[in-house]
């Protein structure tokens, strides 16, 4: 079996490349081929993570008008079996999406969204100071735009798989096709593998952990800043690492200066990111619309305790509320400081919920998530071959 990729810009350092990175050592440690990458014109010439000596890139111009048969082409001329499109924008969004509807491979969409958020708005917090904004965005959205993403799903899902990220995101995936049985039957979960380094020995500190994009409606990630300003007064012996890029990153810094808030430390990507996770005692998510993510599965992997807030996707499938960490309401600062403080200042229950996380991640290891896509590439074969 050989396997394409297909990523926006392969030079990007955020999570859909690193799991797309993370999947071409799965695949090629279990003798899958990954020979090849297609991405459009990247920022930088070289890929911010790993994908191998073996795996030829491709660079695709989005407007050229032969954009398909180049894509046959190159995999005609490295024997691809079939095309796994990483990020659902690569196809949803793309303004020729049947276009890709004439590729002469099997497609496998793999997901990094929650069904039922991406077919609902998501507000601009403060919700009450944004007022006109958020109704607009409402009304424009349940008018006009609702419908055609549904359906454009369906359009995918009709001739293609969907590969999910957590159990519940597929379950809302197949309850949007309910009564469509040849629909749900094209939809699969795969869960992203751990393909960390073995687990150090590294002494913890008393550090608290925030990594990902630094967004503003989809990942909240100025919460955990305001959230800082309070717990940084209190807890003057730890520290906070944020560890990300995005169009908050000006901003949380300038914030973070003008309210001198002290211990903070705001870093880039890190490719080495288990040496955080390992020194850390608490990992921190604040996403308003997620999937499942991975930095709750690698924080738990390395012993953290875990603070989520609620969202839409999957994150009752690594944190347990009350056993290895704790689930807020959305945006809700003063919950989430309330048990942030509460976490740091419980040295015995803190201690709890780090033990107590490990044992949570196993659905995650490599040899679990490689027989998840056996399963899917199992079904693909059987397709061909009918």
């Amino acid at each position: 079996m050989r396997i394409a990729h297909f990523i926006d810009d392969f030079s990007a350092s955020g999570g859909t490349e690193r799991v797309a990175s993370n999947l071409t050592k799965l695949f090629t440690n279990h003798s899958y081929e990954v020979p090849l990458l297609f991405t459009f014109p990247p920022q930088m010439s070289k890929p911010f993570f790993d994908f191998g000596n073996l795996t030829s890139v491709v660079v695709l111009e989005r407007e050229n008008k032969y954009l398909i048969k180049e894509m046959n082409d190159n995999c005609k001329k490295y024997n691809i079996d079939l095309i796994l499109f990483h990020g659902y924008h690569s196809l949803m969004f793309n303004q020729n999406l049947q276009k890709f509807q004439d590729l002469e491979y099997p497609i496998i969409l793999r997901t990094a969204f929650s069904t039922k958020n991406f077919l609902k708005i998501n507000p601009k917090y403060p919700i009450l100071i944004n007022l006109n904004y958020n109704l607009k965005k409402f009304i424009n959205f349940h008018l006009n735009l609702k419908e055609y993403y549904q359906r454009k799903l369906e359009e995918i899902a009709s001739t293609h798989r969907i590969v999910t990220v957590s159990e519940v995101c597929k379950t809302q995936m197949t309850e949007l096709f309910m009564g469509n049985e040849n629909l749900q039957r094209n939809i699969f979960c795969a869960h992203n593998p751990i393909m960390l380094p073995q687990k150090t020995t590294s002494k913890k500190q008393k550090i608290v952990l925030y990594v990902g994009r630094l967004r503003e409606k989809k990942k909240n990630s100025m919460l955990i800043v305001r959230a800082w300003e309070v717990i940084a007064k209190e807890c003057p012996e730890w520290r906070l690492y944020i560890i990300g890029e995005g169009e908050l990153k000006i901003i949380i810094r300038k914030y973070i200066h003008d309210h001198n808030i002290p211990n903070v430390q705001l870093l880039s990507p890190q490719k080495n990111i288990q040496d955080y996770y390992a020194k850390s005692q608490i990992v921190v998510c604040t996403s308003n619309s997620d999937a499942l993510p991975q930095v709750l599965v690698e924080g738990a992997y390395y012993s953290n305790a875990l603070l989520t807030t609620e969202f839409d996707g999957g994150y009752n499938e690594i944190v347990l509320n009350g056993l290895n960490g704790f689930v807020v309401p959305k945006n809700n600062l003063r919950e989430f400081i309330n048990k942030l403080l509460f976490i740091m200042n419980n040295e015995k229950i803190r201690k709890s919920m780090m033990d107590a996380s490990p044992s949570l991640t196993k659905k995650f290891s490599p040899e679990c998530v490689i027989k998840e896509w056996e399963n899917i590439i199992s079904s693909i074969l059987k397709k061909e071959h009918k």
